[in-house]
């Protein structure tokens, strides 16, 4: 009996693809961190009523948004590296 084995090939759109969902990723992990400590800079040119706005949103949205960011950039560095 011979038995082989079937290589198979990955598609040539797959590279792209990752890549952009990469930068995708890092991307939000900069406006993370832009929401997080920028956020003083930003809000000194805003209104009252938008200054109240930003800062009642609540911490918990951050730590949703991290492991958001979080996952999709360790995803995408898994899909990259083929695994």
């Amino acid at each position: 009996m011979n038995i082989s084995t079937a290589v198979t090939r990955t598609p040539k759109w797959y590279l792209p693809i990752v890549i952009v969902a990469l930068l995708w990723n890092l991307l939000g992990c900069l406006f993370l961190a832009i929401e997080l400590f920028a956020q003083d800079a930003a809000i000194a040119s805003m209104t009252k009523a938008q200054q109240e706005w930003v800062r009642s949103t609540p911490g918990w949205i951050y730590v949703i948004y991290a492991i958001a960011v979080t996952t999709g950039v360790a995803g995408s560095v898994g899909l990259l590296a083929r695994k």
